[in-house]
C-alpha cells in the first residue's frame, strides 16, 4: 500500500489531466488497496459508520418525549379500562364500600380482600349485601388491584422522567402551558422546531384536528382549543371565554417555544404574568 500523501498526488495528477472517474478508480485501487475485496470492505464500513452516523443525528430528545407521550396515553386507556372491570368486581363484593372508592386515588388504598380491614378503610358496614367470594375470587381480585396499581405507579414514573426532560428542553413553555402540556404538543408538532415554526392559530388547535375537519366539511363550529384545553389557563376559565383565554395562551406558547429552541433568556414567568392580567380583565 502506499502512503496518504502519494495517494493525495496520485489524485491530483488524475485531476489535473482530465482523467474520467472510472479509470481514476481502476487505476487507483490497486495501488492503494492489495485486493479489490479490502477495497469493498473499507467502503462498505466506511459507508456504515456514516449511516450510523446520519440516523443518531436525525434522532433528538423530541422523539424521546414523543415516546413518552404515547406511553401515557395508552396507560391512560389501560387504566381506565382496567379499573372499570376491577370496581365492577368490587360492587358484585362489597356494594357498600364500593360508593366510597369511586375515585381511582381512592380505590387504590385496598390492600386486600379482608372486609373487616375494607369496612374501616371505607367507613363502610362489616356485614354486607354483596356476593361472599371463595379464595380464588379473593385472588383474583387482589391480583387485579395490584396489576392496577402497578400500572398506575408506571405511568407516574413516566410522567416523572418526561417532566424532567421537557423542562430541560422546553423550560418557558413548560412554566407558560404546564410541563405535560408543553411535552404533547411537541410530541403532536413532530418536536419543538416545528412546534416554534407554527403560526399560534395552529397551535391553538393541535390536537382538535377531527372537530377542525367536520368545521371545514361545514358540519360544525370551530374548534376554540385542543391539547391547550388541559392548561389551567383554558379549562379553569369560564365556558364564555375560553376561546379567548386558548387565544391568548397560543400566542404565548408561540413566543415561548421560539425562545426555548434558540435558547434565549427565561421569559416563561413574565409571559405567565401577562396570562394572569388577561384573565384577571376577563373576570
Amino acid at each position: 500500500m502506499i502512503k496518504s500523501r502519494d495517494f493525495n498526488g496520485l489524485i491530483k495528477h488524475y485531476n489535473e489531466n482530465s482523467v474520467p472517474e472510472p479509470l481514476i478508480l481502476k487505476e487507483l485501487i490497486p495501488k492503494v488497496f492489495k485486493t479489490i475485496d479490502d477495497y469493498k470492505n473499507i467502503m462498505h464500513e466506511f459507508c456504515l459508520k456514516y449511516s450510523i452516523k446520519g440516523v443518531k443525528e436525525e434522532l433528538s430528545v423530541d422523539d424521546l418525549i414523543s415516546v413518552y407521550v404515547n406511553m401515557i396515553n395508552i396507560l391512560d386507556e389501560l387504566i381506565n379500562e382496567w379499573f372499570e372491570r376491577v370496581f365492577e368486581l368490587f360492587t358484585i363484593y362489597y356494594p357498600e364500600a364500593s360508593i366510597k372508592a369511586k375515585e381511582l386515588k381512592d380505590f387504590r388504598k385496598i390492600k386486600n380482600a379482608d372486609r373487616k380491614t375494607l369496612s374501616k378503610l371505607f367507613n363502610a358496614e362489616p356485614d354486607s349485601m354483596g356476593l361472599d367470594f371463595d379464595k380464588e375470587d379473593e385472588k383474583v381480585f387482589e391480583d387485579a388491584v395490584k396489576s392496577l396499581n402497578g400500572l398506575a405507579s408506571q405511568k407516574e414514573k413516566v410522567e416523572e422522567r418526561l417532566e424532567k426532560i421537557t423542562n430541560e428542553r422546553a423550560p418557558n413553555t413548560s412554566i407558560v402551558a404546564g410541563t405535560i402540556v408543553a411535552a404533547k404538543l411537541i410530541a403532536a408538532a413532530h418536536g419543538l422546531k416545528k412546534l416554534m415554526l407554527m403560526p399560534s392559530s395552529t397551535i391553538q388547535v393541535i390536537g382538535a384536528e377531527k372537530a377542525l375537519f367536520r368545521h371545514l366539511r361545514g358540519r360544525a363550529k370551530p374548534p376554540k382549543h385542543g391539547i391547550i384545553f388541559h392548561s389551567k389557563f383554558v379549562n379553569n376559565a369560564p365556558l364564555k371565554h375560553r376561546g379567548k383565554m386558548a387565544r391568548a395562551l397560543a400566542s404565548k406558547i408561540s413566543i415561548s417555544s421560539k425562545v426555548d429552541y434558540f435558547k434565549g433568556e427565561p421569559i416563561g414567568d413574565k409571559l405567565v404574568r401577562d396570562l394572569e392580567e388577561k384573565r384577571a380583565k376577563l373576570k
